[in-house]
């Protein structure tokens, strides 16, 4: 896959953050990933007492009010991980269950909790998990499954993977193949910022 992005300064005389970062690219991947001691912003966001209390964002890293529109959008967690992929072609973001970087540290924990608020909200009383993967299991025979997953990973093309993520769904898969249930993944972004949209698109419309 390719993408590009485009960046530019709003005036022609702008502020210049633009062509320092075209100039000091793999420098500014570098120290966000791994902050040197005087970069005392990235610092902060790797900090232990900032990293174990703040889910996405919060007025000590993202939040301003000059961007209150876009708060429930900031993610300072999956920014990095965005990062480290442009950074590290070897980065899987955790389909390996390797959660051992600043960013991913809590995932698995935090996909379980939003997962039980769901059921509770919309009275779903039946979750599992596979492999450790948090799941939702609904319908006749509870044949019928959601899996909690990260944004980041690609679940539709994990044919050529040999991985924990790549196992957990080959046996998903087969389950409801042999069930005639349905498989049906929702991302913890979505599930954190809309559940109730996550419900209309994965329960009413089944």
């Amino acid at each position: 896959f390719v993408a590009e992005i485009i960046l530019t300064d709003e005036l022609p005389n702008g502020s210049g953050f633009v062509r320092h970062l075209f100039n000091n690219f793999e420098e500014v991947l570098s120290d966000t990933i791994a902050p040197p001691s005087e970069k005392l912003y990235l610092k902060l966001i790797h900090d232990g007492k900032h990293s174990n209390s703040c889910k996405d964002s919060c007025y000590d890293c993202l939040k301003v009010y000059r961007n209150m529109n876009y708060h429930s959008l900031l993610d300072w967690r999956l920014a990095l991980s965005m990062i480290r992929l442009m950074n590290d072609e070897t980065f899987v973001c955790g389909t390996d269950r390797n959660f051992d970087y600043v960013e991913l540290k809590h995932w698995l924990k935090d996909a379980i909790l939003l997962r039980d608020s769901f059921l509770q909200s919309f009275g779903y009383k039946h979750k599992s998990d596979l492999n450790g993967l948090p799941l939702i299991r609904w319908g006749q025979g509870m044949k019928n499954i959601i899996v909690i997953v990260h944004p980041f990973w690609n679940v539709s093309n994990l044919n050529y993977e040999e991985n924990w993520l790549a196992r957990t769904f080959t046996s998903l898969k087969k389950e409801v193949n042999g069930s005639g249930g349905s498989l049906s993944i929702i991302d913890t972004f979505n599930l954190h910022r809309r559940p109730g949209w996550c419900y209309e698109k994965l329960v009413i419309r089944e």
